[in-house]
Parts: structure tokens; C-alpha cells; sequence
């Protein structure tokens, strides 16, 4: 029998595009740190701009805030961290975003479906 391989939910980006991992598949509300980086190859004077679903403006919650790296930082996670995101990767030629999901799940939260670390 010849064995087919599933497609992918989630087909691969193509080079250049963002895509988003998290440090953490789940962690526990209140103490561990999650870290969301968009992975991009990032030139100088690009930017990278996170927002999130629960405010019409994008703001980010609290706890949330974005280092030096361009990378989203969850410290601790919270409930409120729960939603979807969206990293925005800005360069003098356009933008490339993706989309990622965070849920509860008991005492954590869980990234949906997000790979852990970019690829090289």
C-alpha cells in the first residue's frame, strides 16, 4: 500500500515571508514566560509591529511587551494573553505578517499550532 502524506494545515511561507513561533507550546498562567518572535530576515531600518485581537487599536495587554529583538514577550502569562496575534514585518519594499492563536486551557495557556523555533 502505498502511503500518501497529509497535507500540511499549515502550508510553509515562502522565503521572505514572516512567520510566527512560540518559545513555549504551553505555559502555566501566572509563572512561566512565553516569547513570540516573528521570524523574518530582517535588514536595518525594517520593523517589526505586534498587535493584538483584543483591542480595536492593536494595543497589547499588559504584561505583554516587545524587546530589543522585535520579539513578544509574555512575563509571566497571563489569561488576558489568550487571543490572536499578529506580527506585521515592515521593510522599504512592503510588509509580510502572520497570524498566530493563544488559548486557555485549564491553568495555561496553549499556542495553537505555532512552531517552537524559526528555521535556519
Amino acid at each position: 500500500a502505498v502511503v500518501e502524506e497529509p497535507e500540511p494545515l499549515f502550508p510553509l511561507p515562502l522565503p521572505g515571508d514572516a512567520y510566527m513561533t512560540s518559545s513555549l507550546r504551553t505555559a502555566t498562567i501566572n509563572q512561566e514566560i512565553m516569547v513570540l518572535t516573528c521570524c523574518v530576515r530582517r535588514q536595518a531600518g525594517d520593523a517589526i509591529v505586534w498587535y493584538h485581537s483584543s483591542d480595536p487599536e492593536g494595543r497589547l495587554p499588559r504584561r505583554a511587551s516587545v524587546d530589543r529583538n522585535g520579539q513578544l514577550v509574555l512575563n509571566p502569562v497571563l489569561r488576558e494573553h489568550a487571543g490572536e496575534y499578529e506580527c506585521v514585518h515592515k521593510t522599504a519594499g512592503g510588509v509580510s505578517f502572520d497570524k498566530g492563536t493563544l488559548a486557555v486551557v485549564g491553568g495555561q495557556v496553549v499556542a495553537i499550532g505555532l512552531p517552537q523555533q524559526c528555521r535556519a
